[in-house]
């Protein structure tokens, strides 16, 4: 698990991308499948924007995230490409972490990143798992808005993974290479 600090620019920034999600959202009367009902669409955003931002950070892709475009409707389940791998990351707020998504459906890249938001300038990423593992290896849980699928921390990888290139002894998410990674030009 990685701590990842926010500063006064990173707040502003993840604050701009929220507004802008929010308002392209309103303006299209798309609405995110929420979930928590004391919290608002930009809150949802904003939360999104933190995981996202905080492992661009780790993985120094934070130029990247910014010139990110937004998308009415969202970014089809692809939020980073991380050397090559396409990821979706997941956010919480909910003690204690779990990782969980509403059904294999949207479970739509082949790595799910999962975070966790401990205070309102820090969030923790809890890891990665590839999309296979995460369904030979879910349970299901209500969290008070019906069923979702949630997998235990202990199986979840560091994401440090995800830069190893070493000789294929450490195959992270237990799934080909294939269905994980994108074709470079």
């Amino acid at each position: 698990m990685k701590n990842i600090w926010f500063n006064s620019f990173d707040l502003q920034l993840l604050n701009t991308r929220a507004g802008q999600i929010d308002a392209i959202n309103t303006a299209t009367r798309a609405r995110s499948k929420k979930f928590a009902q004391n919290k608002t669409e930009f809150q949802l955003h904003y939360e999104g924007q933190m995981g996202e931002f905080a492992v661009a950070k780790y993985c120094g892709l934070e130029r990247e995230y910014m010139h990110k475009p937004v998308h009415a409707g969202g970014d089809n389940g692809i939020d980073m490409v991380i050397n090559g791998y396409r990821c979706h990351i997941k956010s919480t707020t909910r003690s204690p972490a779990i990782a969980f998504v509403t059904n294999m459906d949207a479970f739509t890249a082949p790595v799910g990143i999962f975070t966790f938001i401990n205070s309102p300038v820090s969030v923790c990423i809890l890891g990665m798992v590839g999309r296979d593992k995460f369904e030979r290896c879910c349970y299901t849980r209500d969290f008070g808005y019906g069923d979702r699928l949630a997998i235990q921390q202990r199986d979840l990888t560091d994401i440090s993974v995800l830069f190893d290139t070493g000789s294929g002894d450490t195959q992270p998410l237990l799934v080909s290479a294939e269905s994980t990674q994108t074709q470079h030009t």
